[in-house]
């Protein structure tokens, strides 16, 4: 592994754990058991280290590659193969280490949110919009296209930030992800087909 992964892979956890203000130089340097010039040389500074890391660590939520309408070529099932992916991602792995160094972004923002929209969100909202654009029989306006793919993230969203709520309810199963991405895959779809009022 190379000096500049380790540094990320370290970095990672401090920073989830103290937010960007709470984590000083030495802390990072402790973690990667390497030195400031290290840091330095590889990021230029703390503030670039963590927003590669914010960025980085969104990216690798995921071991799989994230399907994608050119992969698949029919909608429906490129829908499908992206909401699996994406719960997936969303509830497994280092998520919740993620969530963490998310929420310390949003309570005290350094601007490193913007580079991790653009790099790291925007490609994979860009995917989705492009699977929901090309489900529909009549061809949506953008802004169509676009609510439609939050509504699918959303669906997806619910169980990653309110599981523990979830679990408190009767009747509410949260343990299967396989049949909820089945599930929300083709609610959308039939939502969209409904829109445009094609029935299936």
């Amino acid at each position: 592994m190379s000096t500049r992964q380790s540094i990320l892979d370290a970095a990672l956890p401090v920073f989830a754990s103290k937010g960007f203000r709470g984590a000083t130089v030495r802390d990072l340097c402790a973690a990667a058991d390497v030195n400031i010039a290290a840091i330095n040389y590889h990021f230029g500074d703390k503030a670039a280290l963590y927003a590669e890391v914010l960025t980085h660590a969104y990216a690798t939520l995921s071991t799989r590659p994230m399907p994608t309408l050119a992969d698949l070529g029919e909608a429906e099932a490129a829908l499908q193969a992206w909401v699996h992916w994406y719960i997936d991602r969303m509830l497994g792995g280092q998520a919740q280490t993620v969530d963490q160094l998310m929420v310390h972004e949003l309570s005290n923002p350094t601007g490193a949110l913007e580079t991790l929209a653009q790099r790291g969100i925007q490609p994979v909202f860009d995917a989705l919009r492009e699977i929901i654009a090309a489900l529909a029989p009549v061809p949506f306006d953008d802004d169509t296209v676009a609510r439609f793919a939050l509504t699918v993230v959303g669906q997806c969203l619910i169980y990653r930030g309110s599981t523990g709520l979830l679990q408190q309810l009767e009747g509410v199963p949260v343990q299967n992800l396989d049949a909820i991405a089945d599930h929300i895959a083709a609610a959308s779809i039939a939502a969209v087909r409904h829109a445009t009022g094609v029935r299936t």
